[in-house]
């Protein structure tokens, strides 16, 4: 049990680490598509990390990434950082599942 108590409070630290650090590697990536592509941000509905955002906002923002069209920007910085921002939403997705899971096994040994 102890074990699992532990392993859990390292996930949701891990959930909190990739939040802080998925939060800026996003700020970074829509600037530099605002300075740099100014039209595509346009397209993508003016995405911002925090304010003026929407659903739709969001959900064509998470698109554009996941389909990877920034590629067809050319740009290798914003695809660099579209790149780390892949990887870090992705085990943000991961440890936040796993986190879930376990702290749902430990209220069931309660």
């Amino acid at each position: 049990m102890n074990i699992l108590i532990l392993t859990c409070v390292v996930l949701w630290i891990g959930v909190f680490g990739t939040t802080i650090s998925g939060s800026v590697s996003v700020y970074s990536f829509l600037r530099l598509l605002r300075q740099e592509h100014s039209t595509e941000w346009d397209r993508l509905g003016r995405p911002t990390l925090l304010m003026n955002n929407s659903i739709q906002n969001s959900v064509k923002f998470l698109r554009f990434l996941a389909k990877k069209d920034y590629l067809s920007l050319r740009d290798a910085e914003l695809t660099n950082r579209a790149a780390r921002t892949r990887r870090l939403l992705g085990v943000q997705l991961l440890l936040f599942l796993l986190a879930l899971c376990i702290s749902g096994i430990l209220l069931g040994l309660r």
